[in-house]
């Protein structure tokens, strides 16, 4: 909603999920380009700090045939507009 005075609008955001895509190498293909294969994690803690994130991919990765590519995540936010007070 915005303000009638200067029109600024307040805006929340809450995270309303958060998963973590692990990426292995798998291989080549027949041309020669690297294959990537993609694990992903959902109901990652909200708390999980990127530190702890990247130290629990290793850890799945250690656990797989293959090499860890790359650590992602992925959060979700909701976005709402606030009265402004």
């Amino acid at each position: 909603m915005a303000d009638e005075n200067t029109g600024a609008t307040e805006v929340t955001e809450s995270l309303v999920s958060r998963k973590l895509l692990v990426s292995v190498h798998d291989g080549v293909n027949a041309s020669g380009t690297a294959r990537i294969k993609n694990r992903s994690y959902s109901n990652i803690n909200a708390d999980a700090d990127a530190d702890a994130m990247h130290k629990t991919a290793v850890a799945l990765a250690g656990l797989m045939d293959n090499e860890l590519a790359n650590v992602f995540y992925d959060d979700k936010k909701l976005l709402q507009e606030v009265a402004a007070e």
